[in-house]
């Protein structure tokens, strides 16, 4: 954050340089070239020529310092994991927007969750509408946090609404879910390699299939041998409970054990990397 901050600081004061340059050549200019309609400078059209190249390259270069100024101050906002705004319904009614960030991984920022929350009467606030995905369960975090009240800043039982308690929670569910798709993403990822080196290998370690679902809570994986396990991933991507059976029906508790454990560690406790 602070190496941001100061190469943001660095990138303003080459701003303020370079609009002083421009300036300072535009001054340089002749007067036909500012101002069509006066008269023509003595300046010599070479020079003329000279200094109006320069005049462009200086505005080319301001305007793409100004572009990444922006986009640098932008992923500044991001990095702050929550930003808010604000928005007009076509009926005229005016939303608080809030802006969740998730990580993708590999120095990239996943598809954002948007929140937009509404003044209800009595100055109560509830959520309008979101774009979380259903696990993320946001009803069930309004209901805790922003409850239907009759009277500003009181919900049901007394209790009082905490927009940001609200935000907090939802923000934390919406990051353990970004853990667990980057952990899943790279058991899958290990379990292909696997796959591939073990082609000609034996059939007890040769893994057939692996499969985990959007929410990543659950992990199924079949090997050659019949063998067949599902797991249960928990909020914070600990694989807890375990059944693995063979062909035969028969559970195999050795295995189980192994795979218990953090999801991104999974691959390994399996031998798969």
């Amino acid at each position: 954050m602070s190496s941001l901050l100061q190469e943001v600081t660095a990138r303003n004061t080459e701003l303020l340089t370079l609009r002083a340059r421009l300036s300072s050549l535009r001054a340089q200019l002749p007067v036909s070239s500012v101002t069509p309609s006066a008269a023509t400078s003595p300046t010599s059209p070479t020079s003329a020529s000279a200094a109006t190249l320069d005049t462009r390259i200086l505005t080319y270069t301001l305007h793409s310092s100004l572009s990444f100024n922006s986009a640098v101050v932008t992923n500044l906002y991001r990095l702050a994991g929550i930003t808010t705004f604000t928005c007009r319904e076509l009926s005229g009614q005016t939303l608080l927007g809030i802006r969740i960030e998730t990580w993708a991984g590999d120095g990239r920022f996943g598809k954002p969750v948007y929140i937009m929350l509404e003044q209800r009467r009595g100055g109560s606030w509830g959520v309008a509408r979101h774009s979380a995905p259903a696990w993320i369960n946001v009803g069930g975090v309004e209901r805790r946090w922003l409850p239907a009240t009759a009277t500003a800043g009181k919900g049901e039982g007394g209790k009082k609404q905490d927009v940001q308690a609200f935000v907090k929670e939802v923000r934390r569910r919406v990051g353990y879910w970004g853990r667990r798709r980057r952990a899943a993403e790279g058991f899958v990822k290990a379990a292909g390699q696997a796959r591939e080196r073990m082609e000609d290998g034996d059939a007890a370690v040769r893994v057939r299939k692996v499969e985990v679902d959007k929410e990543v809570s659950l992990v199924g994986i079949s090997w050659e041998d019949g063998r067949e396990a599902k797991a249960r991933v928990d909020e914070r991507g600990r694989v807890g409970r375990v059944v693995v059976m063979d062909k035969k029906g028969e559970r195999d508790g050795d295995l189980e054990r192994r795979m218990r454990g953090t999801l991104e560690g999974l691959g390994e406790r399996l031998g798969w990397s």
